[in-house]
């Protein structure tokens, strides 16, 4: 009879995750530690978690920092706005305004 794991009672331990790496206490409920190496699993999990640490990262510091528009950047915003503004769509729904037309092909 094969041994239940520690972190899911009901479950049986899979075969690879034996205890012997740090923190490991049998928690594969869908058995991906089958699938292959389980240092090169290990590895790659901690790859992503890096890399989703730097995106978390990125997302907060879009938020702290802002960078400076140069005036031209707002003239060109303005030329696509007053550009759309006389698109088919505009002239067809009154509700569409040229704000609202940008956001929704941005968005």
């Amino acid at each position: 009879m094969q041994a239940k794991s520690a972190s899911v009672p009901f479950l049986n331990q899979p075969k690879k995750l034996d205890g012997s790496m740090v923190g490991d206490v049998g928690f594969d409920p869908l058995g991906i530690s089958t699938l292959g190496d389980i240092k090169f699993l290990r590895e790659a999990e901690i790859k992503h978690g890096r890399v989703a640490m730097l995106a978390a990262a990125g997302a907060i510091a879009q938020d702290i920092f802002k960078f400076p528009v140069r005036p031209s950047d707002l003239a060109a915003h303005e030329a696509c706005v007053e550009r759309l503004a006389g698109a088919p769509a505009c002239r067809q729904s009154p509700s569409l305004t040229p704000t609202s037309l940008a956001f929704s092909i941005v968005c």
